[in-house]
């Protein structure tokens, strides 16, 4: 988890902190803060229960995030009609 913490946003969101929305990036260091205390908790308590109660409560946050803040491209149909381009992973 420790990859996955607070140092890792540093390493390339800096530059897209200026286009992204404040909600996602608070959204996202929290996110980062939790894999810092999962990492933590885990190399201390050495309670799996604890850490997949936590990594599952986490998870909420990608689902909320992934939910709230979607990139949606139109292009011109044939039609002259727009059609939205949905990535789901």
């Amino acid at each position: 988890m420790r990859p996955l913490g607070t140092g890792m946003p540093h390493k390339g969101e800096d530059h897209m902190k200026a286009i992204l929305p404040q909600g996602f990036m608070q959204m996202g260091m929290s996110l980062h803060r939790d894999f810092d205390q999962i990492a933590a908790d885990a190399e201390s308590l050495k309670n799996p229960k604890h850490t997949l109660k936590q990594l599952s409560n986490s998870m909420g946050k990608c689902v909320a995030c992934h939910a709230s803040y979607q990139i949606r491209v139109t292009t011109p149909s044939t039609r002259s009609q727009s059609k939205t381009i949905r990535h789901n992973h």
